[in-house]
């Protein structure tokens, strides 16, 4: 069998290197990339509707289109059954014939791990290796004497949720532990019964609050802030609490409030915040004695649109607060890292010694307790494990449960591998290895486990002590102190995380490339693991980015941090999934460009497109789709012809990211604790990171292996830091002390708090010792306040500080900066060559003047969108560092190279001219705060600088006189300003105090030929060029003004899409503006034809022609005198037609795609077939029609589309569509500079 293919995939980066190591061969490569640096797609085959035709159809188009790769995923979401059933031998043949195929075109295949797209697991699972949780029972009873108690048994899961089957789940129980556990008379059970309840919903039923049963619940309104909701307790005499515990009756119930308490049931104080995790919450705080309690709720939890709360409980004694969450129960999905360790000072409910009793060997198998039981009150405590209820999703079987499989459990990981992928791989022989190259797992969506059967002997194993002892404090139960059982806890989590990353994801790992493979996986979401600890241990670190939506954006520093910290070259991306408001074929290329341009920014540098749902009858569009999901990324989409150069430039960027080494100055520590989800909280603040600076995470891992070399932190694979930022932590282990002591000592430098403490049991009380003794050493008086800094060897260490003032004070210089606009960037070097890629977030052209960290070389520009390379033209150094003017289309890209020696030829260029007809307007002015967007802290100043443009005073400055007042005391402020000249909308930020004047723009620009500077112009004017030797003006007055291309033109339509077969259009309009319908509706290519004319003037040396066609929604292919001028996918339009024209009358042709949207909201107009059925955001399929199941052609009731997922109505809102222009005939002129 070949088993090579994976191994030369996942080194592919490292053997490009040395090949392209010339920056000749690389310049070449990038104008023409390697296969290897193509996109690739994920393919997923929608409830068992799958055909060869359809399989062979897709694979050829997938080839076509340039893509290197597809993943198959089998899903059952909102599409009706198909005939093939799921791993039925006719699936395995159609999944076999399809790896064939993709042999033959050679397209590299994978496979999802299971049934659906999360997680691992399918039918063949049954609850025994299912995931597990722990479960418990509690009651009271009173000694001295013998007793014989049948305990309840502790709950078990039977009710689904989510995706499935919606029966009831086998049920499932095995015990793990009975305690008991010594109580006081006032430690007995509060009866919340007796409690008078109100609360503020109208239609609430109180008494599910307190009726023991967690499937039903009270339902109240909404809360916010300014519109709290409450549920107010009145007991018939007071009572004592000390804990606090509550629980809704449904998932994603993430509410927050406070418990308050009062003594005349009117004024009501602040007692202990809560927050619920998924669904439960609880709090602990000092003993408290009062008849009047009262429940407050200022957050409703995400997604969640009332309040569903099923239970309330008051406890008597002291529990564990957030015990959920501690214990491994759930995950908030905006968690991250610490839980910190508390000194709440209330600690009198520990139990200890005789107070706890292990009871497990005095249980029978019936679930009877036979002790002779010392006196007192005792809480019989019985803990056993029962299953999650977590299951595969979306699976094709809606019929069966497919549980997802224990994921501390080697043995079921192995069955379940071997019993899917393991039969696949045997099915496809020896193209295992060689067509099949690897093997997926999709995002985490399974939650928590927190039990298996292997886990007390792997915590021994991983911990050194015994957990049994202390399981009740999964309970909430404190067990010596809070300190030690909150230690306890910190070590239970910190075993999950490594049983999930090293038997989980490494057995996976271990599996897949046994048989040749690579797994593939993305590793986030709530869940028991350490994000960078787990993606380590898998072969290609993944991640995933959403189209117009942050959700997942900062996940992709995790997965690239991985990556660069071990050496990995690829960082593939799940790209531009689309929620339903984002999803029904509204995508095109350029609306997508800049959300890739942004993953590209972070660290991704393969895009696998999300989704390609398979079309087992090719000629039916737009087609199955992933219900309400995805960007439709198919040979039925309209444009999918015309986004080949789109595919080429993804490929260019890709390449080049694929190349060399990140570089960057700081390393932020994920820190030791458990769970620790990289990534959520990076959307907005990139962890504090200053402007001009760029980072990487490490972990505990890999920090073990760093070295400090030149004063930098520096790993194994090559990467290197000079600056390590530890959180607010102020805990630490033992070993990662030593570590750290070593880092410092040998010149690192380290900020962070100074650790107190370790967080673990593990050698407890010595390993604080030994922490506070190195932290006395290497932090000395360091206290984050009056003292921040110390010196400790060769190193130092800071708190107090921001990350930018350590820099500065280190003099790290900020390696990107730049004047106006929001960009995205990442510095590689390759070969001794840096490469900074630039994107713009703006939808409008930006003028800006970047600083680079480099000196003495040239730069150059890179275009990835056409594989074009130049030297800059204008550029100059200051202070070490490289200034360059740059120009950025509307969500603008390029590569700025540095590759060789030398100095500038032009250092600047102005122009001073009078432009007729370049009308300078302003949209809009706001001033206020640099730091805060708030509506209160930025003024609205339009209308007042329309006003002073329109007196003629252009020059503006931006200061407090301009409202009056100041809008935002104590910080800076700026003046943002949106402007159009000539129809072109540009953007500029004035900083406080500074002045700007608004000339018109300048359109010119200098490039380098043979060594020599020329000075390309479109405008008469005065040009003065700065040089090194001093100032040269050009003066042009001479260049024929743009020539408008009026029409008519003839307008044709491709037959059976619901257009006439041509129309005339006098003037060019947007289609939906049309009086025809079936030109206000069309979806499609439509070809537009007229002559134009070119003056004569515009021939000449030195002179180049140029078609500009405004306004385009969404592709144009442009075509002059039958010759093809390419495809244009992005703003602006245009073209250099110098070698299609001649003087005189010219042919023009231009072809304008659309999207699907405007002729399915056309189809809407028509009466409905009756199998669509209404959902939450659109229509979806509910059966396939007689025709379609016959095998019929699909009949003529006036709809021209047909999808199983319909997004919008009649009176959805139509897309501007086609070539709205003005078209324009421009002339440049280029002149030599000397």
């Amino acid at each position: 069998m070949n088993k090579m293919k994976p191994i030369v995939s996942i080194f592919l980066s490292t053997i490009l290197l040395p090949l392209f190591g010339f920056a000749t061969n690389l310049e070449t490569a990038f104008q023409n990339p390697p296969y290897s640096a193509r996109p690739g797609t994920w393919w997923h085959w929608m409830s068992g509707n799958i055909s060869k035709e359809g399989i062979t159809a897709d694979l050829e188009a997938m080839k076509k289109l340039g893509l290197r790769s597809v993943t198959l995923f089998s899903c059952g979401y909102e599409v009706p059954d198909g005939p093939v059933k799921f791993m039925s031998d006719e699936w395995r043949a159609l999944f076999k014939y399809a790896v064939q195929e993709a042999n033959r075109l050679d397209l590299e295949f994978g496979i999802h791990n299971s049934d659906g797209w999360a997680t691992s697991g399918g039918t063949w699972i049954t609850p025994e290796q299912s995931m597990q949780k722990i479960t418990a029972s509690q009651i009271t009873i009173t000694g001295p004497g013998e007793k014989m108690v049948q305990l309840p048994q502790p709950p078990i899961t039977t009710k689904p949720y989510h995706y499935g089957p919606n029966k009831p789940f086998p049920p499932f129980y095995r015990d793990i532990a009975v305690f008991g556990l010594k109580t006081t008379g006032d430690d007995l059970p509060i009866d919340m019964s007796s409690a008078t309840l109100t609360c503020t919903g109208t239609d609430a039923v109180v008494e599910n609050l307190v009726d023991g049963n967690k499937d039903s619940a009270c339902i109240l309104p909404k809360a916010r802030p300014d519109a709290p909701q409450s549920i107010t307790l009145e007991f018939p005499k007071p009572i004592s609490a000390r804990g606090f515990r509550i629980t809704s009756d449904r998932r994603y119930q993430a509410h927050a409030g406070e418990l308050q308490v009062s003594t005349d049931g009117v004024d009501y104080q602040l007692l202990a915040p809560f927050k619920m995790v998924v669904k439960e919450g609880s709090s602990s705080f000092p003993r408290t004695t009062s008849r009047f309690w009262r429940i407050v709720f200022t957050k409703t939890g995400f997604s969640a649109s009332e309040l569903r709360i099923a239970e309330i409980e008051l406890s008597p004694n002291s529990k564990i607060s957030n015990i959920v969450e501690k214990a491994g129960y759930y995950r908030s999905p905006h968690s991250r890292t610490v839980i910190e360790v508390p000194d709440l000072g209330h600690t009198a409910d520990a139990l200890s010694g005789d107070s706890v009793i292990d009871l497990t060997d005095k249980l029978s198998e019936e679930g009877v307790l036979s002790w002779d039981v010392p006196a007192g009150h005792w809480t019989i405590l019985r803990l056993g494990h029962t299953i999650t209820g977590a299951r595969v999703h979306p699976t094709t079987n809606r019929e069966e449960h497919s549980f997802e499989c224990d994921k501390m459990s080697k043995a079921v990981i192995t069955d379940n591998y071997n019993t899917f992928v393991g039969k696949l791989v045997k099915d496809v022989g020896s193209l295992a290895g060689s067509t099949l190259t690897h093997v997926l797992v999709d995002s985490w969506e399974a939650e928590c486990q927190n039990w298996s059967d292997e886990l007390i002997e792997q915590f021994k194993k991983h911990r050194g002590y015994d957990p049994t002892p202390y399981l009740p404090v999964t309970q909430g139960f404190i067990i010596d102190s809070e300190e030690i059982s909150e230690r306890f806890l910190w070590d239970f989590r910190r075993t999950l995380a490594d049983l999930h990353a090293d038997v989980f994801y490494k057995t996976v790992t271990e599996l897949a490339n046994a048989d040749g493979l690579e797994l593939w996986s993305e590793v986030y979401n709530p869940a028991n693991f350490d994000t960078f600890q787990s993606v380590s241990r898998v072969d290609v670190p993944m991640t995933e980015f959403w189209f117009n939506h942050p959700l997942h954006r900062g996940f992709a520093k995790h997965a690239a941090s991985v990556a660069h910290a071990l050496g990995k070259p690829i960082v593939p991306a799940e790209a531009f999934t689309a929620t339903p408001e984002s999803a029904g074929w509204q995508s095109h290329p350029f609306a997508l460009k800049h959300t890739a341009d942004i993953a590209f920014a972070d660290g991704v540098n393969q895009i696998i497109f999300h989704t390609w749902p398979h079309q087992p009858w090719p000629e039916l569009s737009p087609g199955i789709t992933l219900g309400r999901y995805g960007i439709q990324f198919t040979a039925q989409n309209t444009w999918f012809d015309q986004a080949t150069e789109w595919v080429d430039y993804l490929t260019r960027c890709q390449f080049i990211l694929q190349q060399g080494q990140f570089l960057a100055d700081v390393a932020i520590f994920s820190e030791e604790d458990a769970p620790n989800n990289l990534g959520r909280t990076d959307n907005a603040g990139r962890e504090g990171m200053p402007h001009g600076y760029d980072y990487d995470y490490l972990n505990v891992d890999v920090l073990a292996n760093a070295t400090v070399e030149n004063g930098r932190i520096t790993l194994p694979s090559g990467m290197s830091y000079r600056l390590l930022v530890f959180k607010k932590s102020h805990t630490m282990t033992p070993k990662l002390a030593r570590k750290v002591r070593e880092l410092v000592q040998d010149g690192a430098l380290i900020l962070g708090p100074k650790p107190k403490r370790s967080p673990s049991l593990v050698g407890y009380p010595e390993c604080d010792n030994e922490v506070r003794a190195i932290a006395d050493v290497v932090w000395g008086d360091v206290n984050g306040k009056n003292v921040k800094e110390h010196a400790f060897g060769k190193g130092r260490v800071y708190d107090g500080m921001t990350i930018e003032a350590v820099l500065k004070s280190d003099g790290v210089s900020p390696d990107m900066l730049w004047s106006e606009g929001k960009l995205n960037w990442e510095h590689r070097q390759i070969d001794g060559t840096d490469f900074y890629f630039v994107s713009s977030r703006e939808k409008k052209s930006v003028s800006t003047e970047l600083s680079l960290n480099i000196e003495g070389k040239i730069p150059e520009f890179w275009y990835p969108d056409t594989g074009k390379t130049e030297t800059c033209g204008v550029w100059r150094t200051d202070k070490g560092r490289t200034i360059i003017p740059l120009e950025l289309d509307p969500y603008g890209s390029r590569f700025i190279v540095f590759r060789k020696a030398g100095a500038p030829l032009v250092t600047d260029l102005e122009a001073s001219f009078e432009h007729e007809g370049y009308e300078l307007v302003i949209t809009k002015a706001m001033y206020g705060s640099v730091v805060s967007d708030a509506s209160d802290k930025q003024v609205d100043v339009t209308e007042k600088i329309k006003a002073q443009v329109a007196a003629g005073n252009r020059t503006i400055t931006a200061r407090n006189e301009l409202v009056g007042r100041d809008p935002a005391h104590g910080v800076a402020k700026k003046l943002v300003l949106d402007y159009t000249v000539g129809g072109k909308v540009h953007a500029v930020t004035i900083p406080e105090g500074k002045t700007l004047t608004l000339s018109p723009p300048l359109y010119a620009s200098v490039r380098i030929a043979d060594g020599k500077p020329q000075l390309v112009v479109s405008d008469n004017g005065t040009y003065t060029i700065t040089t090194p030797s001093g100032t040269k003006s050009i003066t042009v007055d001479a260049l024929p003004k743009p020539e408008i291309v009026s029409g008519p033109w003839n307008v044709s339509f491709p037959p059976k899409l619901g257009a006439p077969e041509s129309a005339i259009f006098t003037e060019l309009i947007s289609w939906p503006d049309h009086t025809l319908e079936g030109i206000k509706y069309f979806s499609g290519t439509a070809r537009y034809r007229t002559d134009f004319e070119v003056p004569a003037a515009m021939f000449g040396k030195g002179k180049q022609i140029s078609i500009d066609l405004g306004r385009v929604e969404v592709i144009a292919e442009l075509f002059v005198n039958g010759k093809s001028a390419g495809t244009l996918w992005k703003p602006p339009f245009k073209a250099d037609i110098s070698s299609l024209v001649k003087p005189g009358k010219n042919q023009l042709e231009v072809r304008v795609t659309n999207q699907w949207r405007n002729r399915l909201i056309g189809d809407a107009q028509l009466p409905q077939p009756l199998f669509y059925q209404a959902g939450p955001n659109g229509s979806c399929i509910k059966g396939w029609p007689e025709w379609l199941v016959n095998g019929q052609a699909k009949p003529d009731d006036g709809c021209i589309t047909f999808t199983t997922y319909r997004h919008y109505k009649k009176d959805s809102e139509l897309f501007p569509a086609g070539l709205i222009g003005p078209v324009q005939i421009k002339c440049t002129e280029v002149l030599s500079v000397q």
